[in-house]
């Protein structure tokens, strides 16, 4: 039998290391991150698989320059995935001189859209529109949208115009199109065209029932929604979690036909109460347009809604997790589900809430769960699931050890690693340059 001496095959095994380029090691794990970030952009379904073992272990000061090496990683990754379009006509002089685009759907019809920009790029980026058009013949809602996105008086922006893939299912919050949302907030993050920090949501009538939705369901990266001539019962679009986004709505004092006028009046008086809670938290202004009826006056929305940007790592906040169309998102802000709760969309309690606090002066993150009924009047205790906390050190101080306080229970109370694995991660999960974190907590919910 062949003995080793230990000693010396640990010396000859750095000494070969040695003889490798750092290049060349770096290459490899570059590629090795982009491979799996490739293979998370793929699962369009977000099936939660978000762990990444191999990431080198850092220091406060190495987190940025580590940041910057994964966000152009990330880029690299999307050169595979299709992209917003480049080319654009020269001063258009009629609407029909603007090409339209074609996105291929997941399981449902293509989707055309229109892609604009208005005036010169600012020097922070575009603010970018998505544009949802009403429920009408779909050829003339679609055209009359792109020209109302070049009517309103809103500066150097841009837009993004879909048209409805098909009349039978006129609905923009649909499993497909959430897809397509999805991929198109991945695009516009990798793309200096734009400003992450300033994407909103608007859309008349059908498209102010979709931005709504959609405006609740995605805020963490919105800087504001802006629904028009709609009302969606609230429990469809929970105004908390709205908090650190700007919120505008119009609708005419006549629009009666599915309540729209009381439905918007109902969102005021919600929001209203939620910005005397949470001052400064709530911005909004929900307007009953007098002597109006479902047309209304479109031109106030967008100049209001880009003075606002996104908030992109609030300390406080409190998360609805809710379906549509079947579907619960992963994640929100800085909270990533690791492993399912029990709640299901057409049961009584098909919703959960998540109220997460920091107090700085303390290094303390506060977590309160609970799963809810639709109107949030009934509530029970977690039975199941886990999460990952995704912590930065704008949030809490991370040089120092983090008490976490779960339901009342002190679960966790050490520093926490900092590593290039969760910045990995946390970029896989939120796609988004303004949350690749460096820490995370793991916590097993009740």
């Amino acid at each position: 039998m062949l003995k080793f001496n230990s000693t010396l095959l640990l010396l000859s095994f750095s000494f070969i290391c040695c003889l490798i380029p750092a290049s060349a090691q770096s290459s490899e794990q570059d590629s090795l991150i982009v491979k799996y970030f490739r293979e998370r952009i793929a699962d369009y379904e977000k099936s939660g698989n978000y762990k990444f073992e191999k990431g080198n272990i850092l220091s406060l000061k190495d987190v940025k320059i580590s940041q910057g090496k994964i966000w152009n990683l990330w880029k690299i990754a999307n050169t595979t995935f299709e992209k917003l379009p480049t080319k654009f006509p020269d001063n258009p002089q009629v609407l029909a001189d603007i090409p339209v685009h074609t996105w291929q759907l997941k399981g449902e019809e293509p989707m055309p859209f229109y892609y604009i920009k208005k005036k010169e790029k600012p020097a922070t980026g575009y603010p970018i529109f998505l544009n949802l058009h009403g429920s009408g013949p779909k050829d003339r809602e679609f055209l009359s949208t792109l020209g109302l996105s070049y009517q309103y008086k809103d500066g150097a922006t841009s837009y993004i115009v879909p048209q409805i893939p098909s009349e039978r299912r006129y609905r923009w919050w649909f499993k497909s199109k959430q897809y397509a949302w999805e991929n198109l907030i991945r695009m516009i993050m990798i793309d200096d065209t734009f400003n992450p920090n300033k994407f909103y949501m608007m859309g008349i009538s059908e498209g102010g029932y979709g931005s709504q939705r959609l405006g609740a369901f995605y805020a963490d990266y919105l800087a504001g929604a802006g629904p028009m001539a709609g009302g969606e019962p609230l429990h469809n679009a929970p105004p908390i979690n709205f908090r650190h986004i700007a919120f505008s709505f119009e609708t005419g004092e006549f629009d009666h036909m599915f309540g729209r006028n009381k439905l918007t009046q109902s969102a005021k008086d919600q929001f209203d109460s939620l910005s005397n809670v949470y001052p400064g938290n709530y911005v909004h202004k929900i307007n009953i347009q007098k002597g109006k009826g479902h047309g209304i006056d479109y031109s106030v929305t967008t100049p209001w809604l880009v003075q606002y940007s996104r908030t992109p790592r609030p300390t406080s906040y409190e998360w609805i997790l809710f379906a549509m169309d079947g579907r619960y998102r992963q994640s929100f802000y800085n909270i990533a589900i690791t492993k399912p709760l029990n709640i299901a969309e057409g049961d009584e309690y098909n919703r959960a809430s998540f109220i997460f606090n920091i107090d700085k002066k303390s290094n303390t993150i506060y977590l309160n769960d609970a799963v809810k009924n639709s109107d949030l009047s009934k509530s029970k205790p977690l039975s199941s699931g886990s999460i990952d906390i995704y912590l930065s050190d704008d949030m809490i101080d991370l040089s120092k050890k983090i008490k976490v306080i779960y339901d009342g229970k002190k679960v966790f109370n050490k520093k926490v690693k900092l590593a290039e694995n969760n910045l990995i991660e946390s970029c896989a999960i939120f796609n988004d340059p303004e949350r690749i974190f460096p820490a995370k907590i793991a916590l097993k919910l009740n």
